[in-house]
């Protein structure tokens, strides 16, 4: 018997756009926490919800993610959601909040909307969940920043060591 794979995909105005990755994802773990690269953020697959090590989830340890995208002219973007994994017992957790800047530039970033996570990193359940802004705007350039939730808490049995952010899809509609 052998295990069936299957790959999902989501198509939206932010396939292949990437103009710069200013954070490093981290290789030194796993391997498959790499995923597709620099790519790999907008490349339209999105990663196994039951599997963070797929090759599609990428793995940023005591990182913030750092990304600009270029659509290349103005474009109207109703909507901007960010698709990450939570498994705490392996100090996966959510971002602490996702801020999103908008350019026409792609230099000077105007601040248009920030995303605080308000769910409990205290769960054993794994879980997926998409930070979602509307938008509503045109913009060329979109900056997008997670920032990493920081330490481990007291009450983590690693707690004071890095934590991780397991980052899927930029999805821009």
């Amino acid at each position: 018997m052998y295990d069936v794979q299957s790959d999902s995909f989501v198509f939206h105005k932010g396939i292949g756009k990437l103009y710069k990755l200013n954070s490093t994802w981290n290789t030194e773990h796993n391997i498959a926490y790499a995923a597709r690269g620099k790519f790999a953020l907008v490349d339209d697959r999105r990663g196994n919800p039951n599997n963070f090590s797929d090759g599609v989830w990428q793995g940023y340890w005591g990182n913030d993610i750092d990304i600009e995208l270029d659509l290349g002219q103005p474009t109207q973007v109703s909507r901007l959601s960010m698709r990450f994994g939570q498994l705490m017992r392996y100090g996966i957790l959510y971002p602490r909040q996702i801020e999103i800047g908008i350019s026409n530039d792609g230099i000077n970033y105007q601040p248009i909307e920030t995303i605080a996570n308000n769910i409990d990193p205290n769960t054993e359940e794994r879980s997926i969940h998409d930070f979602v802004a509307a938008l509503g705007i045109s913009t060329r350039y979109i900056k997008v920043v997670a920032r990493n939730p920081g330490l481990l808490p007291e009450w983590h049995y690693a707690k004071g060591n890095k934590s991780w952010l397991f980052a899927d899809e930029i999805v821009v509609e």
